[in-house]
């Protein structure tokens, strides 16, 4: 698990942290079959990112060029897990932003803000159609909570990932050749797997299908650092520092000291009324 690794905290006044839940009930099941379907079950995974009582907004760049012969001509999927506290209310929202070879902005698409339900891992996704320009992309994913209470009390997200949408026989023509290549070994992986999943993993469902059905067209899943290693991406990891802590929590830190100076001055000028 890698934390938050790969990510850019883009509020410097409230960030996203790391969670962990031993409760396997409150665990996430990834993307690549679901809990009841005759297909089996994805990786359980029991980290996960939560938000605070401001927006917390976090960034990850997934350069699309290097897993695609052309970038602007694939369908891309953005998609994450989402909920909330059963005690508070809390919203979330993503959004995917386009870049050009010069990494300048040429669109963007975003979910509205969600409501977090409460009880359960709810998936939300946009999808990018084919776009002229496109070379890289970023994800960005928005939390907070409803009421405004202090602590970690927003929204949470995990299984973060972006997926370019293709069918099977389109592999040759899409991936470039590194890429290729692994799809392949992955594919004769499937023929000998008792269990019809890759590398003992099930298939990915198709975008849309809640039941999980048959795995067509192929979701080929990039390179996203989302509270469990998927595949290391060094180029695009920013450890912390010391700096980047202090920025983030000195309105926390602040807050109760501005408050009890506030409350002196207003109690020595009662004082000294006649």
């Amino acid at each position: 698990q890698d934390g938050l690794r790969g990510w850019r905290q883009l509020n410097p006044r409230m960030a996203w942290e790391v969670e962990h839940d031993a409760n396997t009930d409150n665990a996430v099941v990834e993307q690549g079959g679901g809990r009841d379907e005759g297909q089996g079950r994805g990786s359980i995974v029991t980290t996960c990112f939560v938000s605070s009582y401001d927006w917390c907004v976090m960034a990850q760049p997934v350069p699309l060029h290097r897993y695609v012969s052309d970038p602007a001509s694939v369908r891309v999927e953005a998609s994450a897990q989402y909920r909330g506290r059963t005690d508070c209310p809390s919203v979330f929202r993503m959004e995917v932003v386009l870049l050009d070879v010069r990494n300048r902005e040429i669109g963007r698409k975003r979910t509205d803000a969600l409501d977090a339900p409460q009880d359960a891992w709810e998936r939300t996704s946009v999808v990018v159609e084919p776009t002229a320009g496109l070379h890289s992309a970023v994800m960005l994913v928005y939390g907070k909570d409803a009421p405004f209470w202090q602590g970690r009390y927003g929204s949470k997200v995990a299984d973060c990932c972006v997926r370019v949408l293709c069918a099977e026989e389109e592999l040759e023509r899409v991936l470039v050749p590194a890429e290729r290549g692994r799809q392949e070994a992955d594919l004769q992986n499937r023929a000998v797997d008792d269990g019809g999943g890759i590398n003992n993993r099930p298939p990915v469902a198709a975008p849309g299908n809640v039941n999980n059905a048959a795995p067509n067209p192929i979701q080929h899943r990039l390179d996203l650092h989302v509270g469990r290693r998927i595949r290391q991406n060094d180029d695009v990891a920013q450890q912390e520092n010391p700096g980047d802590w202090v920025r983030s929590h000195a309105f926390d830190v602040l807050l109760p000291f501005a408050l009890i100076l506030f409350a002196w001055v207003v109690s020595m000028g009662t004082s000294e009324e006649p």
